[in-house]
């Protein structure tokens, strides 16, 4: 009788197993939400120093400023992220701001711009970015820019734009790649020219050694 339940007890949980395996694959897990980026709380650099969402901000030392002058980075101010890392004590946190890390934000830039344009912090408007074409970016520029535009705004002037933060793309191997090519093809130019002149110098060599022989062969006669 025993060894008939233990059976029928084993029957029974392979079942409920097997629903609930079941039961899984078909409901999944999902997290949503309409906000579009994991950010973290930096404590700003003057805690008097007002800060709103979308202010592209530089960090240095850990510690968030407007003023881009010696930022080791720079960032920009999460509206309600969907994640939200670095959390202090509950009587700290007036005294710094949500700083997006990765996904999508609003970030305030001086328009137009258009989309797949690098946004860039810039001193001349505290707060507010500049767009810039991919094809005329350089490498101090990557280091001013906060991510990149995914729509397009002919506004002059003030603008709020859905930005990209933290995927630049290899935009910034290929303009590395590019100053490569530029310097290689200049080292050429150089061996070329460099060349050139020894073959001059050389044929110079011999001219004057057959005028010389010219003036000796005169001066024995």
């Amino acid at each position: 009788s025993s060894i008939v339940d233990k059976k029928h007890a084993l029957f029974h949980f392979k079942a409920e197993v097997n629903t609930a395996i079941k039961a899984y694959r078909e409901i999944g897990v999902e997290y949503t939400s309409g906000n579009g980026d994991y950010a973290e709380w930096l404590e700003r650099s003057n805690p008097i120093e007002h800060l709103n969402a979308g202010d592209i901000v530089g960090v240095i030392s850990g510690k968030i400023t407007k003023d881009l002058s010696n930022a080791e980075q720079i960032m920009a101010v999460s509206q309600k992220p969907i994640v939200l890392g670095n959390l202090p004590q509950a009587g700290k946190i007036a005294y710094g701001n949500n700083v997006a890390f990765m996904g999508q934000i609003p970030v305030k830039v001086m328009g137009p711009v258009s989309s797949g344009d690098y946004i860039m912090g810039n001193n001349e408007t505290p707060g507010y970015g500049i767009a810039k074409n991919p094809s005329i970016m350089t490498v101090i520029d990557f280091k001013y820019a906060v991510g990149r535009s995914w729509e397009n705004n002919e506004t002059q002037g003030p603008v709020l734009v859905n930005t990209v933060i933290g995927i630049h793309n290899g935009d910034f191997i290929k303009i590395l790649k590019g100053y490569e090519e530029k310097l290689q093809k200049s080292e050429l130019k150089h061996q070329s020219m460099e060349l050139k002149a020894e073959a001059r110098f050389q044929t110079l060599e011999q001219k004057m050694d057959v005028l010389l022989n010219k003036i000796s062969a005169k001066s024995n006669n």
